[in-house]
């Protein structure tokens, strides 16, 4: 079975770093964007099966992305997981309005963070 792909946008490296050798312990390959133009050229270049974006980036708005995703029918079933720092209601709103399949805040459980990963990708295998 090929390993599955897993973007993961944030502006932090440390934050990336981290959630990096999470899902490669775990057995995913992980490509890796600071910004939303990286990402947006990784989308292209990769095709990933799952993208995990901060929900505020300093440089582009992640709505590019989450449009690309959604409009595009090459990436409409490419799940997206949105990270916050902290629980609140524009966030949560925020994801809702770009129809994302999970949002996760920093800082979050290993193990939960894994299964629920896990989780979304079987979902939409078997879609």
């Amino acid at each position: 079975m090929e390993k599955k792909t897993i973007l993961v946008v944030d502006d932090d490296k440390n934050i990336i770093q981290h959630i990096s050798l999470i899902l490669e312990r775990v057995g995913y390959t992980v490509f890796e964007a600071p910004d939303v133009n990286t990402a947006i050229h990784l989308i292209f270049l990769k095709t990933p099966d799952l993208v995990i974006l901060k929900l505020m980036l300093p440089q582009g708005n992640i709505s590019e992305i989450c449009q690309l995703l959604k409009n595009d029918k090459k990436y409409q079933k490419i799940p997206i997981v949105i990270l916050n720092a902290k629980i609140n209601k524009d966030g949560k709103l925020i994801g809702e309005m770009m129809d994302v399949q999970e949002y996760i805040t920093k800082p979050f459980n290993t193990g939960d963070f894994i299964n629920k990963i896990k989780n979304i990708i079987k979902t939409e295998m078997e879609m």
